[in-house]
C-alpha cells in the first residue's frame, strides 16, 4: 500500500469562455455589484455562516480593505426575493 501524498496543487487553466453554460437565477433572486455600505451584507451572511468566528466590519476591512471604487469591480452579492444578501463572491 503506497503512502497518500500531501500537498498536492491542482492548476486549472481555461483557454477561453466559450461553452460555459448559463443558468439563470431564480425568479425574485438577483445579482449586484458592491456599493458603498455592503459591508454589512458580508458581515450578516459571514455571520450566519462563520457561527463559532468573530465576524465584523473590522474583518471585512482586514480583508478586503477600504478602497471602495475596487470593490465595485471585483465583489458582487446574491440577493434573494425579500431583498436579502444570501451570498457575495468576488475573484
Amino acid at each position: 500500500m503506497t503512502e497518500p501524498q500531501q500537498n498536492i496543487k491542482v492548476g486549472m487553466i481555461r483557454e477561453n469562455l466559450e461553452g460555459i453554460p448559463e443558468y439563470p437565477l431564480p425568479d425574485g433572486f438577483r445579482i449586484e455589484w458592491y456599493k458603498k455600505g455592503y459591508q454589512q451584507h458580508w458581515v450578516q451572511i459571514h455571520k450566519a455562516a462563520e457561527k463559532f468566528e468573530k465576524t465584523d466590519l473590522q474583518l471585512f476591512t482586514k480583508e478586503f480593505g477600504t478602497n471602495e471604487e475596487l470593490l465595485t469591480q471585483r465583489q458582487c452579492f446574491l440577493f434573494d426575493e425579500n431583498r436579502t444578501a444570501v451570498d457575495t463572491a468576488g475573484p
